[in-house]
């Protein structure tokens, strides 16, 4: 039951995300370098959408919780992502769109996390994807979903990278830090 729970924690964390960001967007509409991708949005919706019924399915037939001390650590885990979550939200603020762009006058943040890595918030969703279903013992969606996310993160980091470029700061403050995972340097495009 405490699976389906947090799996009903995780879909309303989802749509609140869409919430803010198209709320993000309507305030941002006409000051984009680049309109964003539309395929980008719906490709995310589906993504995370048929994760969560591939997680509740697999869930369901096979899955089951795992060991307490596991679920301890791996619910532990999963706060402190969403932790790192808001505060990239945070320190964003009204810039934070859960789409790949970049704005004219775009605050650059460089300091807090993205002091040590260049998008938090990808790397707390490919965590997110792949441990919520190992705490049901879902190893098929962890699996192909994990795998499926950073195929999908790589394309949208390079699209996000090409428009932020385009800001002279950005290029300038970022050119030479850690991409995605801390204390790599381009592990990613």
């Amino acid at each position: 039951m405490l699976f389906y729970v947090m799996i009903l924690f995780f879909i309303l964390q989802r749509v609140s995300e869409i919430v803010v960001g198209k709320r993000n967007m309507r305030n941002l509409q006409n000051e984009f370098l680049i309109r964003p991708p539309q395929l980008e949005t719906q490709q995310m919706i589906i993504l995370h959408a048929g994760w969560f019924v591939a997680l509740i399915g697999e869930f369901y037939f096979l899955g089951e919780e795992i060991g307490t001390g596991f679920f301890i650590a791996g619910i532990i885990t999963l706060a402190l992502c969403q932790l790192v979550r808001f505060i990239t939200m945070y320190q964003i603020g009204r810039d934070w769109v859960p789409m790949p762009v970049a704005l004219p006058n775009q605050k650059i943040v460089s300091s807090g996390l993205f002091h040590y890595i260049r998008h938090p918030n990808y790397l707390v969703v490919m965590i997110e994807i792949i441990l919520l279903p190992l705490l049901g013992k879902c190893y098929v969606t962890a699996f192909f979903f994990g795998l499926l996310n950073i195929f999908f993160l790589l394309r949208r980091i390079r699209i996000e990278e090409d428009a932020l470029n385009m800001i002279p700061e950005y290029a300038k403050v970022f050119s030479m830090k850690k991409k995605l995972i801390p204390f790599l340097y381009n592990l990613m495009p």
